[in-house]
C-alpha cells in the first residue's frame, strides 16, 4: 500500500509518529549527503537522485511491518511491505546489503508500487468516465441505515446471453444492496 502525503514535510531526522527507523542509505538532505546520490554511468552522464530520501522503517508495535519513507520535493509517501512468513529475515536481508544497493533497491520497489498506484487510478477514473457516459452507474440509497452504495453495472459482452448478463449484473453488486 502506497500513502502520499503531499505538500506535508518532515525535518531532516523526522519520521512520522509509529516509525522507527532501521536505515537510512546515502544519508538526508544535507549537500554531502545528496552529492552521495549520483549514480555514475559507465557513458553519458550520471544520474542523480538527490532529491529523493528513502529511508527503511519498521512500524512500531504489532507486526512490526516493514515500511519505505520516500521524502522529495512533493511531501513525502509510505510504501507498506508485505512482511511474509519472517519478517525479522527480511528486515536483516535489506539490512546486510550495501548502502548504495540498498538505497537503488527501496527506490525501485517505491517506484514501482507508485507507477503502480498511478496506473490503478488511471483506469478506474476511465472505468467510471465511461460507465457514466454510457449511464451504467447504479446507487441504492438505505437511509434508514444511513447507508449509500454505487457501483458500475457491467456492460455487455458481444455474444452474451441474457442469464449470463444478468449473472454478471447480480454479482457486480456490492454487498447489502437487494
Amino acid at each position: 500500500m502506497l500513502q502520499t502525503f503531499r505538500g506535508q514535510f518532515l525535518g531532516a531526522d523526522e519520521l512520522p509518529e509509529g516509525l522507527e527507523l532501521l536505515a537510512n542509505p546515502l544519508g538526508g538532505n544535507s549537500a554531502e549527503d545528496r552529492a552521495r546520490r549520483v549514480y555514475d554511468r559507465k557513458s553519458g552522464p550520471g544520474v542523480t537522485y538527490d532529491a529523493f530520501v528513502i529511508k527503511l522503517c519498521r512500524e512500531a508495535g504489532g507486526r512490526g511491518r516493514l515500511v519505505i519513507l520516500v521524502q522529495h520535493g512533493g511531501g513525502h509517501e509510505i510504501a507498506r511491505l508485505y512482511h511474509g512468513p519472517d519478517p525479522e529475515a527480511v528486515a536483516a536481508g535489506f539490512l546486510a546489503m550495501p548502502e548504495r544497493a540498498l538505497y537503488a533497491a527501496l527506490f525501485s520497489i517505491w517506484h514501482s508500487l507508485r507507477d503502480t498506484k498511478e496506473t490503478a487510478e488511471t483506469l478506474t477514473a476511465t472505468d467510471w468516465r465511461q460507465a457514466t457516459l454510457d449511464k451504467r452507474v447504479r446507487v441504492s440509497r438505505q437511509p434508514a441505515k444511513g447507508r449509500a452504495f454505487v457501483w458500475i453495472e457491467p456492460a455487455r459482452i458481444e455474444g452474451e446471453s441474457e442469464q449470463q448478463h444478468e449473472l454478471r449484473r447480480i454479482f457486480a453488486k456490492p454487498a447489502g444492496v437487494r
